[in-house]
């Protein structure tokens, strides 16, 4: 009975109290407002909050936290990044430096990130890293030598004497076919015949090799890539100056974005330069051969026989050098003939070209610092 006086006492008291407008004042605690809000749609009272579970429930959402709204949608006083039900899949951010954006990273090797839209359903921003360097041009090669032709061997002979001394003219053009000859009128009726030679077999056509096609395989203008999704909701419940923003996957990155090659703020070491595109204008110079053409033996055999055959009293005499060779003794009973041993083409050809020019360029240069 006591206590129900005192209530009673204590009712008639606020209420005369109120009559004459001293009540104690009601409040309420704003929850966080995250950055890059811009004072907006982050701050709510605690009956907003209510207000916003209740719309929630009333929507099928009841009793789940939204982690990037600034809002205790799930009534558990705890807000965004600051409720255990964003723990796993959120984290809390220091606001940005001033000119940088925040961005989800991920990176890798060759020419192309995996396709598909970043996890709100936007396009991602690929840009590229490591540079190519110079163009890797294929060996030049040539080809086997071809069109060579030699020159045979000047041979020059005397019919007066057996010694090459005197008297001496140029049998060439009269033995020099590859066929059996028998020039009896460069002997003019004498016994006695010399000769020698005055000039070796030289090129007369150097021919030439074919060479190959050059190419360089590192085309690609990068070795790497960056897709970079940028973050653009964040929320409360990390204190001042932070936001709740969603934790990079396993395979990616936290990290800031800003164009141009940048120093990396404190706090965020680790700095990728990637670039939006290149200039590219690396070639290989043309690939040629050289030829280096030979021309090896080029002689000439005396028969004493007619029709170049070895069935005379005498063995055939091969003229072969500058040395003078008598040949008196294979003119005796007047069968003779001479047949050429024509020279033989060969050689080969040294590649040329081949060499690297040109450079990339890169352009468009983004920075990223990341935890």
């Amino acid at each position: 009975m006591a206590r129900k006086v005192v209530f009673f006492l204590s009712t008639i008291a606020f209420y005369a109290a109120a009559a004459h407008g001293c009540a104690p004042e009601l409040t309420t605690t704003p929850e966080e407002e995250p950055w890059g809000t811009g004072g907006s749609g982050g701050a709510s009272s605690s009956s907003e909050a209510s207000s916003s579970s209740s719309s929630s429930s009333s929507s099928g959402q009841s009793g789940s936290e939204n982690c990037l709204d600034g809002v205790d949608n799930d009534s558990d006083v705890d807000i965004d990044c600051a409720d255990s039900d964003c723990a796993a899949d959120y984290t809390c951010v220091a606001a940005l430096p001033n000119g940088w954006t925040l961005a989800i990273v991920q990176q890798g090797t060759g020419s192309s990130p995996p396709a598909g839209a970043c996890d709100d359903g936007s396009a991602p921003d690929v840009v590229f890293t490591e540079p190519a360097g110079p163009a890797e041009c294929t060996k030049c090669e040539c080809g086997q030598l071809t069109g060579t032709t030699c020159a045979p061997p000047i041979i020059v002979c005397s019919t007066t004497n057996k010694a090459c001394s005197f008297g001496k003219s140029d049998w060439t053009s009269s033995v020099a076919s590859g066929n059996c000859v028998k020039p009896t009128s460069m002997l003019g009726g004498s016994n006695e015949l010399s000769c020698q030679f005055t000039i070796g077999a030289e090129v007369q056509i150097p021919g030439d090799c074919s060479p190959s096609t050059v190419d360089f395989p590192n085309k690609d203008m990068f070795g790497g890539w960056v897709r970079a999704c940028a973050v653009t909701e964040n929320g409360g419940g990390c204190g001042p100056a932070s936001a709740c923003v969603p934790e990079a996957p396993a395979n990616a990155s936290m990290c800031i974005r800003q164009n141009g090659d940048q120093s990396c703020p404190v706090g965020w070491p680790s700095k990728v330069v990637a670039y939006e595109g290149a200039d590219d204008n690396r070639s290989c110079s043309a690939c040629a051969c050289n030829a280096s053409p030979t021309c090896s033996g080029g002689s000439y055999t005396f028969y004493d026989a007619d029709e170049c055959i070895d069935s005379g009293m005498d063995p055939p005499i091969t003229v072969n050098n500058m040395a003078c060779v008598d040949l008196s003794q294979l003119l005796d009973g007047g069968t003779w003939s001479v047949r050429a041993n024509l020279p033989v083409p060969g050689g080969s050809c040294t590649p040329t070209g081949g060499n690297s020019t040109g450079s990339v360029t890169p352009t468009g240069a983004v920075t990223f610092c990341c935890e």
